[in-house]
């Protein structure tokens, strides 16, 4: 049925109308079945919980907050002591009485400690339970106002209305804190606002459209976001899942929304075009589409090299058996190097600028001060005295500084383990007979990279994950800082090796050569691998609701789209699809002379990378939490450390291995190597100075938007004669019996 429809443009837009109906928003919880008795669940639900950690157990799975604590406290007391059941050793507490109590518990405060919405029901295979959880208008609101969740003015409560020829500063209308209307004379001591606050904020129609008239003050992201909130702040779902009460949760997809961004977006036909990333922001949240960005600004940045360098390649490769190989060759290697040394530094300030403009037009500019600790932080939950608000506290303990350290031990272990597979892989290369050994060298480089990535990362997130970091960028920066290190190492050290440490011995005919086969071996190789990010997590999918729906038919029921949904892999974060990009960035920064085609390969690989991450996100992958995020953070800095690196090895690559200048001595190519590389670094360090960080639109935007915010919310005017006027405040002087003259003064009157 769906074919047919999709088959022509009405049919098409017959289909969407019908999606558009029919899509629902909330958020899913999917939690254990208690009484499941199939044989795969028997052992964990028969599992018998010690009595004297019974109630420890069961109070750690929610937070110690006003809303909540009575209702704990009454589910507490139902529990049997540690006295009771020592007294009747008959008596057993299994862990699937733990987890109905605890679901049970859940439900009582989502329905009434929080006031949710929610529907629940059975899978069809009986061993899980659904909860869809959704927020009314109201409780958003005071979810938003106790968060200071930011939503934006409308054009008339900026003072704007519908003017044309704005400055440009006036572009994005100003993002505020929610104050919902509460009637009341705020506190003594506390800020005032105005009496009709929440007509200040725009409105939205069912679709997530800004509408005048619209139903609701938040756009589809924005309840996924309260709502979890509001869940997070009084059940603790990372202590759940890790007593495996808890077996999932993801947002409802809008299968209207979805549907858009399918045919827009995750589309391999539609490689030339640009991504419609105001859809992905408003379905996936602002962290995700600050990839995307940086996907979209990176290949504009490759198209410039690439076509010099392809230029450049061609001319090498044609006069390379010439003898104007030391001319026309040399030369096209040295401006090719320069060229890429020197626009690396133009990338990454641009970048900084972009995004500040991308943070400035999201109101995500100082998300970094309004980020919630992670739900996962160990540490019981307290009321903040310098903040007010409720916070989770932990002590730093010896163990953390251990797990912070065997951090760094554990990847220095693994890039050992890089060196020794590169020395053999030399030594295969240097004595097999074997007539593609170079090719075959390459792709076992490559093989041998993809399969330390796929268990160190697994490794550092442990790790990392012991280090109990309260903040979620916090906690990015420190696994991301442990991964590229070893990234670093294992992408780039065989290619080092070959470029600088080699024997000529190894290299009979010139290392360049070999460097080059090299690395057009591995950018073939990355791409094939590429593809099969798709192919490995569609059959995983296929196979995990073939399995669902074969138990599903002993039961003769179906399985629900919730519930294939929930058999999808979870797509956490981006910082994995990040680092392999940046790694690509580093073969065409690092060692992009060495084969002038690099370039060119990294624009189809980025081209590949955008609708490959599109597609998995739409069709493989559950709908990922809409998180906020206003910059690549560590990224930036990652991306600025490979370029001076690249700076250094291309020069070297130029001097030592290609040997294009005629240098009688190695200290004479080292000095020459040094003057060049001191050069370009002071190039480098220049450009990266002279360009602002802040487009001036962006910070003056800033500016206004914090002052209209003073004005319409707090009735905090900085305009001095708007204030007195809107006040009424004048100077008054004391009663005084004359009044002083200059004519008094002078004795003229």
């Amino acid at each position: 049925m769906e074919e047919k429809l999709l088959g022509t443009s009405e049919n098409k837009s017959t289909y969407s109308e019908k999606m558009r109906k029919s899509s629902s928003e909330g958020y899913v919880l999917v939690f254990i079945n208690p009484q499941y008795t199939g044989k795969e669940l028997s052992k964990l639900l028969n599992e018998e919980i010690p009595p004297e950690k019974i109630r420890h157990t069961f109070t750690k799975l929610f937070h110690n907050t006003v809303r909540n604590t009575e209702l704990v406290i009454k589910a507490t007391d139902t529990l049997p002591t540690a006295e009771e059941l020592k007294a009747n050793p008959e008596s057993k507490f299994l862990f699937k009485d733990l987890a109905t109590k605890a679901i049970g518990t859940v439900l009582e405060i989502l329905q009434n400690s929080l006031g949710l919405e929610i529907r629940a029901h059975v899978s069809a295979d009986k061993d899980q339970i659904f909860i869809k959880v959704k927020a009314t208008e109201d409780g958003l609101k005071v979810q938003a106002d106790i968060i200071d969740y930011k939503l934006q003015f409308t054009s008339d409560a900026a003072g704007i209305g519908y003017r044309t020829g704005l400055e440009d500063f006036k572009e994005v209308l100003p993002y505020a804190p929610f104050e919902k209307n509460s009637g009341k004379t705020p506190a003594p001591g506390y800020h005032r606002t105005v009496s009709n606050s929440e007509n200040l904020y725009q409105k939205f129609n069912s679709q997530g459209a800004p509408d005048e008239n619209g139903e609701t003050l938040f756009r589809p992201v924005d309840k996924i976001r309260l709502t979890r909130s509001m869940i997070l702040s009084a059940v603790n779902l990372t202590r759940l899942t890790k007593k495996k009460i808890l077996c999932s949760e993801f947002a409802l997809p809008n299968e209207y929304d979805l549907f858009q961004l399918q045919q827009s977006w995750a589309n391999f036909k539609l490689f030339y075009r640009f991504q419609p990333l105001h859809l992905v922001r408003n379905y996936f949240g602002e962290e995700i589409t600050l990839y995307f960005s940086w996907l979209e600004f990176y290949l504009k940045w490759l198209f410039t090299p690439a076509i010099i360098g392809t230029i450049l390649a061609t001319v090498y490769y044609i006069f390379r058996e010439t003898n104007f190989e030391k001319t026309y060759s040399g030369i096209c290697l040295i401006v090719f190097s320069f060229l890429i040394s020197l626009s690396s530094s133009f990338i990454d300030q641009l970048w900084i600028r972009t995004e500040n403009t991308l943070a400035w037009k999201w109101g995500v500019t100082d998300y970094e001060r309004s980020e919630e600790q992670r739900a996962s932080y160990r540490g019981k939950s307290v009321k903040d005295e310098i903040s007010g608000k409720i916070k989770k506290f932990s002590r730093k303990t010896n163990f953390e500084l251990f797990a912070r350290i065997l951090g760094y031990v554990v990847m220095i272990l693994f890039m050992a383990t890089v060196v020794s597979i590169t020395y053999a892989i030399t030594v295969f290369r240097n004595t097999s007979n074997f007539v593609w050994r170079e090719e075959a060298a390459g792709a076992i480089n490559v093989v041998g990279i993809k399969t330390l990535n796929l268990i160190y990362p697994y490794v550092a997130k442990k790790i990392t994950d012991m280090e109990n970091i309260p903040l979620q960028t916090d906690y990015n920066n420190s696994l991301v800082l442990k991964l590229f290190w070893f990234q670093f190492v294992n992408s780039y050290f065989s290619l080092f090796y070959l470029a600088f440490l080699s024997s000529s011995s190894e290299c009979e005919e010139g290392c360049m050569g070999k460097l080059q086969e090299r690395m057009a071996s591995m950018s073939v190789t990355s791409l094939i691998f590429n593809l099969m990010e798709l192919g490995i997590p569609l059959l995983i999918n296929k196979y995990r609701i073939y399995k669902e729906q074969k138990r599903a038919d002993e039961n003769n029921k179906r399985l629900k789209r919730i519930e294939k949904e929930a058999t999808k892999m979870p797509y956490d974060s981006p910082y994995k699809d990040y680092m392999e990009i940046i790694i690509g960035y580093g073969y065409t920064v690092m060692f992009g002379v060495a084969f002038p085609y690099t370039p060119f390969m990294a624009v189809i690989a980025v081209l590949l990378e955008i609708r490959v991450d599109a597609w998995k996100l739409c069709n493989i992958t559950r709908r990922p939490f809409p998180a906020q995020d206003n910059s690549l953070h560590i990224w930036i800095n990652i991306i600025q450390i490979t370029s001076y690196f690249g700076a250094a090895f291309n020069v070297g690559i130029v001097i030592f291995t290609a040997n294009l200048f005629s240098f009688d001595d190695l200290n004479s190519k080292w000095l020459c190597f040094l003057i060049i590389e001191h050069a370009l670094f002071a190039l480098k360090y220049i450009i990266t100075t002279l360009i602002p960080d802040v487009p001036k639109k962006v910070a003056n935007g800033v500016e206004w938007s914090e002052r209209i915010v003073d004005e319409k919310l707090y009735e905090k005017y900085t305009d001095i004669d708007v204030e007195f006027l809107s006040k009424n405040l004048k100077f008054k002087r004391e009663s005084i019996k004359s009044i002083i003259t200059i004519e008094d003064l002078l004795g003229t009157k």
